[in-house]
């Protein structure tokens, strides 16, 4: 069950929403450096940097304790690997709707663009309106 924390921070993704629902959110969240060699000769890879709303969906995915630690297992537990094996976000138990938001958030610690790549599939989206459902906010 959500506390009064998870709630406040559901509510707060809830006046971010109307980014998440722009035609091409994917394409403009944020902007892509392009391939670097510095003097010393070493590349260095590309990266995104993000606007500030998608950056703000992240802190407050933490700050309110959105983020669960034991996302991996529950998202195991229903055999969920890829966004594309939830077959009705609008049914997501509680549990599984944090594991999903916390992959997409975490996600882009091991895989630059995750984010990115979860607003332009819709599957951001569609879990933090079924948070925003499960909350009543």
């Amino acid at each position: 069950m959500l506390d009064n924390k998870q709630i406040e921070g559901i509510a707060q993704l809830k006046g971010l929403l109307p980014h998440l629902q722009e035609e091409d959110a994917g394409e403009t969240c944020g902007v892509w450096s392009d391939w670097k060699q510095g003097e010393d000769g070493v590349w260095s890879m590309p990266y995104i940097t993000y606007k500030d709303w998608v950056r703000d969906i992240t802190r407050i995915a933490y700050e309110g304790d959105l983020v669960v630690p034991d996302s991996m297992d529950i998202l195991g537990a229903y055999k969920i690997k890829y966004s594309s094996d939830i077959a009705d976000y609008a049914s997501m138990p509680e549990d599984l709707a944090l594991a999903v938001l916390s992959r997409i958030i975490r996600g882009e610690r091991f895989c630059e663009g995750a984010i990115q790549s979860a607003i332009k599939d819709g599957s951001l989206r569609k879990t933090i309106e079924r948070l925003i459902a499960i909350a009543g906010v």
